[in-house]
């Protein structure tokens, strides 16, 4: 069952070959992903490390139909100036899994590539996916519906009562499959499953009204600004549209006003000389401004 949500239904009717990236075999995903290729008894190209040269002309030479990628790769790729000079046709999805990507680079991908860009969901402790991404481009960012023999609610975190769609929360979950406990370690355990077998994931999320999930960003990971709950992730997202940006990391630093101050540190694309001044004013423009500081890295 778990292949059949992976793969289309066409794939697996047709024998579709199906291929992953040794960079993202680290992860349980990347592991997952080897997994449905052996069980489709397809053949996987690994390659030694990401280039996106490299990659796109494997795609072009070896016909690959699929991959599984991390987010800072989706993005690579979608920035890459000659991605559509390979001939990528034979690919029909890229899967990525991870860290926020944003809206504009997934549909820049989708549009070089020529496949749909999908972002699922899960944890180790679920120990299959949660959300196996949406079967529909139409709702950009989302992690799609979730899983079969999975029961999901989003709570209130300062309540722990469960909210409606398109009200951000914590992501809690409960199925057959959901792990027991951390190995010796009960204190996690009982801060992670409450008395009624829900997991709390300490992921922040919503869903609207069609019973589609978003991931917004993790909870250890908000910083407070003016009273305000600020996603690092959501800030990152805007940074590294920028032309002149490969890849961005923000973080917050105490602030005598206003509780936390983002810091947003840039790693610049190859030969752009983009600076800090003109990324603060490019985030102005935008409502993930909040008084974000730039740090450009010096060896960029």
């Amino acid at each position: 069952m778990l292949v059949k949500q992976l793969v289309s239904k066409e794939a697996a009717e047709q024998n579709v070959t199906v291929n992953g990236l040794a960079a993202t075999n680290t992860w349980l995903s990347g592991f997952l992903s080897m997994m449905v290729a052996l069980s489709q008894g397809s053949t996987m190209v690994v390659f030694r490390k990401f280039d996106v040269d490299a990659v796109l002309a494997g795609v072009e030479k070896h016909k690959i139909t699929s991959m599984y990628l991390a987010p800072p790769m989706v993005a690579a790729v979608a920035k890459h100036q000659g991605a559509r000079k390979y001939d990528t046709s034979s690919l029909r999805v890229i899967n990525f899994s991870g860290c926020n990507l944003s809206p504009v680079l997934q549909g820049l991908a989708m549009k070089k590539l020529g496949c749909p860009v999908v972002r699922y969901y899960g944890l180790t402790e679920s120990l299959l996916l949660v959300f196996p991404g949406p079967k529909t481009a139409e709702k950009p960012g989302t992690v799609g519906k979730v899983s079969i023999n999975i029961a999901m609610k989003i709570v209130d975190v300062e309540t722990g009562r469960a909210v409606g769609p398109n009200k951000e929360g914590e992501i809690c979950f409960k199925s057959p499959m959901t792990f027991t406990g951390y190995y010796n370690n009960p204190e996690a355990t009982a801060a992670t499953i409450d008395k009624d077998g829900w997991v709390h994931t300490g992921d922040a999320g919503y869903y609207d009204e069609d019973g589609y999930f978003y991931i917004v960003d993790r909870y250890k990971e908000l910083m407070k600004y003016k009273n305000m709950h600020v996603a690092p992730g959501d800030i990152e997202n805007v940074l590294t549209t920028h032309e002149g940006v490969r890849d961005a990391a923000v973080v917050g630093i105490e602030h005598v006003e206003d509780e936390e101050h983002p810091v947003g540190f840039v790693v610049r694309q190859d030969r752009h000389r983009v600076t800090a001044k003109k990324l603060h004013d490019f985030l102005k423009g935008t409502k993930r401004h909040h008084s974000t500081n730039i740090a450009l890295n010096p060896c960029s």
